[in-house]
């Protein structure tokens, strides 16, 4: 069944008079969990955990990072698995609305089944639940939608600001609603004058957004596309000062990590490949980092890794976090981010993290398919 199909589905039968739906959890329910009572239920989710990630084994260890991430689906499955349960059991038991739609995230997010959050948000809009479990449905639609078309599903991307736009429309006050148009104008919207109304339009509209202070940053990225990238800044490896216009016939790879983002310790091998592979061709590499502050041994723990991991490009250390001003002044609010300076020194993309290898080609006359 398409997006579409789900989501017209939805619409359609909302409001109809039949009794609330169960979800299919397509499996037979454990048998310890037949004689236990919603409260036990409601306790088990509460105490299932996470795995932690043991990062000092991870640099170690090659396996481990399968270990982890097959411990950690393990546990988001059995959560997954309560909550269904539990609503099964009953619909009106406190709480259940909200571990309902923590389902559906982790589904979404973290199982790679947005297409069966799609199914049972459109069975259960279908039996006409009340406004709570209304604005979780829709909510969840639209993260779900997004997942889907971040999936590389081509088809879906011309769902997903339908789906942020009907969420919006019933619930305009709600502050997620912000969240998700700033991830239509920044993902799903090719036109740079639209992107640029989105952004205007959400500074106006959520002011106390948590992450109001970032859009500013956003426009500034879209504006600045085939501008001149200053930046200078000291070396936190060798204490050298570091210009830009000291690159200038060099494509430069702007990279901002941090050794706390998990995404940003993910993409340093493909870093280090692509540094190895392009350098010699005229590619340069800077490090833009976001680790806690000096006195917390944020520096003492970038340079550490750097070295142990031969990372040999240039480090911007601010020791101000997310706080930090440079990225602040581009917008900057999730890891891993990649910006590539061309060798006029202006800046050609702001959001290349996803397609690097691609979009140096491009500038090293390699063509490849690319869209800006």
């Amino acid at each position: 069944m398409s997006i579409r199909i789900l989501l017209l589905t939805g619409a359609a039968l909302f409001g109809a008079a039949i009794l609330a739906s169960p979800i299919d959890t397509k499996a037979q329910e454990p048998q310890e969990n037949q004689t236990r009572s919603v409260e036990q239920l409601v306790n088990d989710v509460r105490e299932v955990r996470m795995p932690t990630f043991d990062r000092d084994r991870h640099q170690t260890d090659p396996a481990y990072a399968i270990e982890y991430l097959t411990l950690r689906k393990e546990a988001l499955k059995k959560k997954i698995s309560l909550i269904a349960e539990i609503w099964n059991r009953n619909h009106v038991y406190p709480g259940v609305v909200e571990m309902l739609a923590e389902r559906w995230e982790i589904m979404s997010r973290s199982l790679d089944r947005a297409d069966d959050v799609l199914r049972e948000v459109a069975k259960i809009r279908a039996t006409g639940p009340d406004r709570s479990i209304d604005r979780a449905a829709r909510y969840a639609c639209a993260r779900a939608t997004i997942a889907i078309a971040d999936s590389g599903n081509k088809d879906a991307s011309s769902d997903v600001a339908a789906s942020v736009t009907a969420f919006v429309q019933e619930y305009p006050k709600d502050a997620r609603g912000a969240t998700l148009q700033a991830t239509v104008a920044d993902r799903f919207t090719t036109k740079r004058s639209r992107k640029i109304a989105i952004y205007k339009k959400l500074i106006l509209d959520y002011p106390d957004h948590p992450d109001a202070k970032y859009w500013p940053g956003r426009i500034r990225r879209i504006e600045s596309i085939g501008q001149p990238f200053e930046l200078d800044f000291t070396d936190a490896l060798t204490g050298r000062d570091i210009s830009m216009e000291a690159f200038r016939g060099r494509i430069v790879v702007i990279n901002f990590w941090a050794t706390w983002s998990g995404s940003s310790m993910a993409e340093i091998p493909e870093l280090k490949k692509l540094y190895n592979e392009f350098h010699a061709k005229g590619v340069e590499f800077v490090g833009i980092n976001l680790d806690r502050r000096e006195r917390e041994g944020g520096r003492e723990r970038v340079i550490r890794f750097c070295n142990d991991n031969q990372i040999n490009w240039p480090q911007f250390y601010q020791g101000s976090g997310w706080s930090s001003r440079f990225p602040l002044s581009w917008g900057i609010n999730s890891l891993p981010a990649v910006f590539i300076v061309d060798q006029e020194g202006n800046l050609f993309s702001a959001n290349a993290e996803a397609r690097m290898q691609d979009v140096i080609r491009v500038l090293l006359n390699d063509p490849v398919e690319f869209a800006n």
